[in-house]
């Protein structure tokens, strides 16, 4: 009977095992916005999207402006960010609109697109944001 049940119990450990991980996990290559903001800017900050402002450190610069090439970040909710977490992306390009700035983010795991720093879930979206809304921060190294 232990032989029997040994033998049993490790295909039906292993089945339960894949059948949870892929029902509760991203599909290959699929990355949080945190992991291709890290890869795309070369910025090395934690936490959530929302928290990348106040983690950003002395080796960082926060500020009002887009910077091309650094990050944006987005408080939780704010221009269609997650309501739990914020959101962060590469600013790819920017442009002033009166008291707006047009600014061009390519992100991760907001739509599917293109894949890119490794991840498969990159896309890019113009947001159009008042200037020195509190909202947003955009950060890049010092």
């Amino acid at each position: 009977m232990k032989n029997f049940t040994t033998r049993l119990a490790f295909p039906v450990l292993v089945a339960f095992f894949v059948i949870f991980s892929v029902s509760n996990s991203y599909a290959f290559n699929s990355c949080q916005c945190t992991t291709y903001a890290k890869c795309a800017t070369g910025l090395n900050i934690t936490g959530d999207g929302k928290d990348w402002d106040n983690n950003a450190g002395s080796k960082n610069k926060v500020g009002s402006t887009p910077i091309v090439g650094g990050a944006m970040n987005f408080e939780k909710g704010a221009y269609g960010a997650d309501s739990n977490h914020g959101h962060v992306g590469k600013v790819m390009s920017y442009k002033s609109d009166g008291s707006y700035w047009k600014v061009t983010v390519r992100h991760a795991n907001w739509s599917t697109k293109f894949s890119n720093c490794g991840c498969d879930n990159v896309s890019e979206k113009e947001f159009r944001v008042k200037k020195g809304d509190s909202q947003v921060h955009y950060i890049t190294k010092k």
